[in-house]
């Protein structure tokens, strides 16, 4: 290797770190003085190239990499794949479940081990420093809301502290990527009632700065769970306490009854939130009763055997609410950042769009849904 005055300016520039600033300011230096011959300087220059490649620049890569974190980039995106990337079905797209020695429910065998696998083969997939997006493809967060209530209903195969203390950790990662993804919804709402499409520079600046802070949060929340919270929750849902009978039948008689009593108790909480509030929080909470009874349903399709219409009915009810919501969240912020003229708009919106999602869920109430999904899981 040779390197002559321009090549060393372009393995600096090549660098774009301090390391490389370093090896350009120490070329100029050299070169400008008279007292170190060519051939020692192209010696040393080879040997402090090769020490920053080695050490330093990789450590300023990572340091960089974190200064940038949560920054869309197009182009990092294309590269990672996720393998419940794009699905609906998440239980249709997990991992056959590995047999264990021990005698297990068949649910946590079939259903929560092979999510709990899918989960933290996810996390691998997207590395140290995933952007939100790439994370919100991932699917991570459609992952935890399915097998969430499945956990639930198996409670009592743990104790019940380090239980709480496993799903709040897990369910503190969702939370983070939800606030980060509020952004995105705020923005597609606010196009909407933008003149062609484009949001005011003083609102987009807005929102580029609260991206920046989300971003941050979900990448702090993020790193804890990768280095450590996913290992600690991991290693308690892995290991429940044996069930007090190993025969097959009993097992799943066992199981069967566990899950039944979790779907009735999430039909109650349907029932005691109600779907007819205009209150937003109150109206919000009743989206998530619902949805939350409607993830446990998936997860357990193969052992209730639920009407492929009520399925759907319960479904499009989900979305409509969550159409109205997206509207709110949208008002919140716009409100809290002082657009009253665009909050003022976007609250006329949410009204509207409430309105709708209430006329549905009375319709859903009187169709008998619930009643047959209760008649199932007690039959």
């Amino acid at each position: 290797m040779n390197i002559q005055s321009n090549d060393q300016y372009l393995i600096a520039s090549n660098y774009g770190t301090k390391a490389g600033q370093r090896l350009a300011g120490m070329q100029q230096a050299s070169v400008s003085s008279q007292k170190v011959d060519q051939k020692n300087l192209n010696r040393h220059l080879e040997e402090t190239a090769k020490f920053y490649k080695d050490s330093n620049f990789s450590q300023v890569e990572e340091k960089s990499s974190e200064k940038t974190k949560g920054k869309s980039s197009e182009e990092t995106a294309k590269e990672k794949k996720f393998f419940l990337e794009g699905t609906t079905d998440i239980y249709g797209s997990l991992p056959e479940a590995e047999k264990r020695d021990e005698p297990l429910y068949p649910t946590m065998e079939k259903k929560l081990f092979p999510a709990l696998h899918a989960m933290e083969k996810t996390v691998e997939e997207l590395g140290k420093h995933p952007t939100p997006e790439e994370v919100d493809r991932s699917n991570i967060r459609r992952l935890i809301r399915a097998f969430q209530p499945v956990a639930e209903a198996f409670e009592g195969s743990y104790d019940r502290k380090d239980f709480k203390k496993s799903m709040k950790k897990i369910q503190s990662l969702a939370s983070s990527l939800g606030k980060y993804k509020d952004i995105s919804v705020i923005e597609t709402e606010l196009k909407k009632i933008c003149p062609d499409g484009k949001i005011p520079e003083k609102i987009q600046k807005e929102i580029d700065e609260y991206r920046d802070k989300q971003a941050e949060n979900f990448q702090e929340t993020y790193k804890d769970f990768r280095k450590e919270d996913m290992d600690k929750a991991l290693k308690i849902l892995r290991n429940p306490e044996e069930p007090e009978s190993s025969k097959p039948h009993k097992l799943e008689a066992k199981d069967r009854e566990l899950l039944s009593k979790n779907i009735g108790e999430l039909l109650d909480t349907v029932e005691e939130v109600g779907l007819q509030h205009k209150d937003p929080e109150t109206f919000h909470e009743g989206r998530k009763s619902l949805r939350k009874l409607l993830n446990s349903m998936n997860a357990t399709e193969d052992t209730f055997g639920f009407s492929e219409k009520d399925v759907k009915t319960m479904t499009d009810l989900v979305n409509v609410y969550g159409q109205a919501q997206d509207k709110y969240i949208a008002y919140e912020w716009l409100h809290k950042n002082g657009f009253n003229q665009e909050a003022s708009i976007m609250m006329s919106l949410y009204e509207k769009s409430q309105k709708q999602a209430l006329e549905e869920a009375s319709k859903f109430m009187k169709s008998g849904t619930l009643e047959r999904v209760r008649k199932n899981v007690q039959s």
